[in-house]
């Protein structure tokens, strides 16, 4: 057995050569596709942080409550590969295992799944611009999800992407930016304040960034198209700026850019994941996010941090989140919901 390292604990990777990337095109097998455009969208789940070798019984409650489709919002493997080899054995193990994970397997086998990544499907913890095998990781990603030559992501650096359903009055937006491809190296803090506030400090960078000049500039396009209700997910959370781990309040400059931008656009929902716990939190314009994490892999029971625009306490338990939308009423309905199917946090959204 092959350990492979994760934030939390560990996983183990079977023995024997990792699948290559023609392998994990088509590894899940035979997989619904998402709706056609004109479809009245009224339920999406969201989830992260999945341990690939492990049980994850949650997917089976997610199924029960019948979403259209379902956003992997990153970490949806563990796969940090330090082995220095530029085809990343240890990533397309951990896509190979996940493939036969029997509760992701027969979820995905029924329920049309929207991926994006995070650093640890990116390749390396913590991740950014400076990872030097992001071409070979971006090539693994678009086989194990079945991304095919013309999608747009097949043809540009990042997975970035976007969706439309539903008619003029009932059109819903699904926006995913990539916050790795182009992400400059985070700004460590001291030693001696690495166990009280976290590893990482805010840089004053000028050259900082998250997105790059192209993915900036086609999210504004897609900001501009006619939409109802918009939902924009990130890997990292958007809004909370207290702790000292990865977040965009790590480059202040690229959130508030993004924080302006959003803030420019009518009815829109922001939708995070990576904490290991979930949250909700909204800003004096109203600009609301739901952090939602972990599938299987909750954090410890004092890990979750206080944020002064933090409107529900944390969870520490496998959850998921949902966005139901009441169309009549105009209302978006955002929960996190643990593997019971207990509704742990949720907020009203009107639009």
């Amino acid at each position: 057995m092959i350990s492979l390292g994760w934030a939390g604990g560990r996983a183990e990777l079977p023995e024997g050569p990792p699948p290559t990337v023609d392998e994990l095109r088509g590894a899940r097998g035979d997989v619904p596709a998402l709706p056609p455009e004109d479809t009245v969208v009224t339920r999406i789940a969201f989830g992260s942080c999945l341990g690939q070798g492990e049980p994850a019984p949650i997917f089976e409650t997610i199924r029960e409550r019948e979403p259209r489709m379902m956003v992997m919002l990153g970490d949806n493997v563990y796969g940090d590969d330090k082995t220095g080899d530029p085809t990343l054995p240890m990533l397309r193990a951990a896509y190979g295992q996940l493939a036969q994970n029997p509760y992701f397997r027969s979820f995905s086998a029924s329920v049309p799944i929207v991926p994006m990544w995070d650093d640890h499907d990116f390749g390396l913890n913590d991740a950014g611009g400076e990872f030097p095998f992001k071409a070979q990781s971006e090539r693994i990603f678009e086989a194990f999800w079945g991304i095919g030559e013309d999608d747009p992501r097949a043809d540009r650096e990042g997975v970035y992407t976007s969706y439309m359903f539903g008619p003029d009055g009932q059109r819903i937006q699904l926006i995913l930016v990539d916050t790795r491809m182009h992400r400059s190296k985070l700004q460590r803090m001291g030693w001696g304040q690495f166990w009280r506030k976290g590893r990482y400090k805010p840089t004053n960078d000028v050259h900082q960034s998250v997105l790059s000049r192209d993915q900036w500039l086609w999210l504004e396009e897609e900001l501009n198209r006619p939409a109802d209700l918009r939902i924009v997910v990130s890997s990292i959370q958007i809004l909370p700026t207290r702790s000292g781990w990865e977040h965009w309040g790590q480059l202040p400059m690229e959130r508030a850019k993004m924080i302006n931008l959003l803030h420019r656009r009518d009815n829109l929902i922001v939708v995070s994941g990576d904490r290991h716990w979930a949250s909700m939190y909204k800003d004096d314009f109203g600009l609301l996010e739901m952090t939602t994490t972990s599938l299987n892999r909750p954090a410890r029971p004092t890990y979750p941090e206080k944020d002064v625009l933090q409107v529900r306490k944390p969870i520490i338990a496998t959850n998921f989140g949902e966005i139901e939308v009441d169309w009549e009423q105009r209302v978006a309905h955002t929960r996190v919901i643990t593997a019971d199917g207990e509704v742990a946090l949720s907020e009203e959204f009107a639009f």
